[in-house]
């Protein structure tokens, strides 16, 4: 049988069950993988693999047992907005779509058929044509595409990530986004934010002009002691520290707490 569940946002948000019986994602051609290797740059629509994944740290312990929808209580309908990301569960594999403020809508809309009705103020949640990453578990062989696109899945994944090059660094703080202080540059990138470059490199890469726009909005309503100009659309780096928190925006890692409206980064359990 199959089932989609949701993972909410939290360092401890709880998995819940949101349907059964359907298959989410059509089976993805995994019959040509290559190993994932930290220096290479995938073609399009190639998928990568990292076997022994049961061995990894960065392991999400539910994959390891039988699955049992019993254990996962139905997701309310107010909880769909803090969704972080569905996993389907189909046929001893699990395929994972990570959530973006872009997926979840709430808009007008309606059914194209012969007697169509228009529906209003009810969420919609996008499904990608696509999976961001198939988990098989008898194989215990993750498949994914892009490894920047389920850094918010498998917590701890990042660390396996490539350097960005001086070259790759010295391009992106020449993002029109960013506005450098004079002190500041390429050369004071250290590895870890190096790291973060590669990944947000790619990300960047697949959004639209339109969702840049909203993730730069989302950066500056957290990252409210970096100095954001709302019109040109500009951050104002001075240091490793601004870089950081910038590119964890980049990630979408900021979220705040349901009840005490607490703002936080995502897998620790800092208050920003």
């Amino acid at each position: 049988m199959d089932h989609l569940i949701a993972k909410l946002k939290g360092v401890n948000g709880p998995y819940k069950k949101v349907l059964s019986n359907t298959k989410i994602f059509s089976q993805p051609d995994l019959s040509e993988t290559r190993a994932y290797e930290a220096g290479y740059k995938p073609e399009e629509e190639e998928w990568l693999e990292i076997r022994e994944f049961s061995k990894k740290d960065f392991f999400i312990d539910f994959l390891g047992k039988p699955f049992s929808s019993t254990e996962y209580p139905q997701l309310p309908e107010d909880k769909y907005k803090d969704i972080e990301f569905l996993c389907s569960v189909q046929d001893e594999q699990f395929f994972f779509q990570k959530m973006a403020p872009s997926m979840v809508l709430n808009k007008k809309f309606f059914q194209a058929g012969s007697a169509p009705t228009l529906m209003s103020d009810k969420l919609i949640i996008v499904i990608n044509n696509s999976p961001d990453a198939v988990y098989d578990q008898n194989l215990d062989v993750l498949y994914f595409k892009r490894l920047s696109s389920i850094t918010t899945i498998f917590k701890g994944i990042d660390v396996i990530y490539r350097e960005a090059t001086d070259t790759e660094t010295e391009n992106f703080l020449k993002s029109t986004f960013l506005k450098l202080d004079a002190a500041y540059d390429a050369t004071k990138v250290k590895t870890a934010n190096r790291k973060r470059i590669a990944m947000v490199i790619d990300t960047l890469k697949s959004y639209s002009t339109k969702q840049k726009s909203s993730l730069f909005k989302y950066i500056g309503k957290y990252c409210n002691t970096i100095t954001y100009d709302k019109k040109s659309e500009q951050f104002t780096v001075n240091n490793e520290e601004e870089l950081k928190q910038i590119l964890f925006g980049i990630e979408e890692r900021y979220y705040t707490t349901e009840q005490g409206k607490q703002k936080r980064l995502a897998n620790s359990i800092i208050p920003l």
